[in-house]
């Protein structure tokens, strides 16, 4: 049975509309993919919208939320990137060693060795499809946010950065992404985009703040 809530056709219309209604100089794009335990993705881009939308600031800023580990969306050549993942964790008594989900991890983050499993977490890209696959709920998930910065494309490209471990909590998010573009109103010249304001300020001097911000 799947874990993620059904949504209408009307609905996903509604929050795609948010992509394209939005003007600078803040912009968020949405994918409208379903986010594990049944909470959209979607969900997310509106409170952003709620929160920032109309807001002054130096040059457009774009938030890109995607709750996809495919990364359809490409979150990280925006400003801000914001994928769904999951945190996961294996339970040994509810094992049955079938090895599904070693042959369903796409990125060999999941090995057997003296009959237990054993979890790469370095490999581990937290797409969750362990435990999707998993018959016996061995692998449990708990839904993370996984943040990047300063992601740019146009005449020049670059793949936003991740300074923070894995966002647990809607709070925590939202105290990172208000940080961000604070920093970027702060420091931001007339036109200038948010690379290039990181670049000319600091790297250093962002990571501070934005490791401020995840430890509240």
């Amino acid at each position: 049975m799947s874990k993620f809530k059904e949504y209408d056709v009307e609905e996903i219309d509604a929050l795609c509309s948010l992509g394209k209604a939005l003007s600078s100089p803040i912009r968020i794009e949405i994918m409208q993919l379903l986010y594990e335990e049944g909470m959209i993705i979607g969900d997310i881009a509106k409170k952003l919208d709620e929160r920032y939308f109309a807001r002054e600031l130096p040059h457009k800023f774009k938030f890109g939320v995607t709750g996809c580990q495919n990364n359809c969306l490409k979150a990280e050549e925006n400003d801000v990137g914001i994928k769904g993942a999951s945190i996961v964790e294996w339970e040994e008594a509810a094992c049955i060693n079938c090895g599904i989900c070693e042959k369903t991890c796409r990125v060999d983050a999941i090995s057997t060795v003296d009959g237990k499993i054993v979890l790469d977490e370095e490999k581990c890209n937290n797409c969750g499809r362990c435990v999707k696959a998993c018959p016996t709920d061995a692998w449990k998930a708990t839904p993370a946010f996984e943040v990047s910065f300063g992601g740019l494309f146009g005449n020049r490209v670059y793949k936003g950065e991740n300074y923070l471990p894995l966002v647990t909590s809607e709070e925590q998010l939202f105290r990172i992404t208000d940080a961000a573009i604070q920093f970027f109103d702060d420091n931001a010249n007339p036109g200038e985009r948010f690379r290039m304001t990181l670049e000319r300020v600091g790297l250093d001097k962002f990571e501070e703040k934005i490791k401020e911000a995840y430890n509240g």
